[in-house]
């Protein structure tokens, strides 16, 4: 929260600083425009000074600007940051368990498999796997079923 208020503190300084820079350029244009209709150089000379003055100011408060602008930037970097962290963890733990999900789909009906046929070993023929998918693990499955019960009807 103190962040996102650190942020709007940005903002507004911009926003007072480019407020600030738009007061100076009018009162530089007015000077401007009363240079123009002076007639006297004295008149002229005080206008040029005042001038340098307001350009000083406006030099002064262009760099504010652009350092605020600095500030905000550095803000906007350091979220954008921990925003692609926080996308890279969260993308890292959904393939994690997607794997892990994946893998289990594959791994537990081959155990199953595995055990089943132990247990044909031992010379068990009445149990079958039930068979609840239609990928190649329920194709084992069938296949295991039929040869028990091939197996079955041979030692019968």
């Amino acid at each position: 929260m103190i962040k996102i208020f650190s942020s709007v503190t940005h903002i507004l300084e911009l926003v007072r600083l480019a407020q600030e820079v738009e007061k100076t350029t009018l009162q530089f244009k007015n000077l401007a425009e009363n240079y123009l209709v002076s007639k006297s150089k004295t008149q002229q000379t005080k206008i040029i000074n005042k001038m340098k003055l307001l350009d000083n100011d406006l030099q002064a408060t262009l760099a504010r600007f652009a350092e605020a602008v600095a500030r905000l930037a550095d803000w906007a970097f350091s979220l954008a940051k921990k925003v692609l962290w926080a996308i890279f963890f969260i993308s890292l733990i959904s393939g994690l368990i997607i794997t892990i999900l994946i893998a289990r789909s594959i791994t537990t009906p081959i155990t199953k498999c595995v055990g089943f046929a132990t247990r044909i070993a031992d010379g068990n023929f009445t149990e079958r796997l039930k068979i609840t998918s239609k990928d190649e693990t329920a194709h084992l499955s069938r296949a295991m079923n039929l040869m028990c019960d091939n197996v079955s009807e041979s030692i019968k």
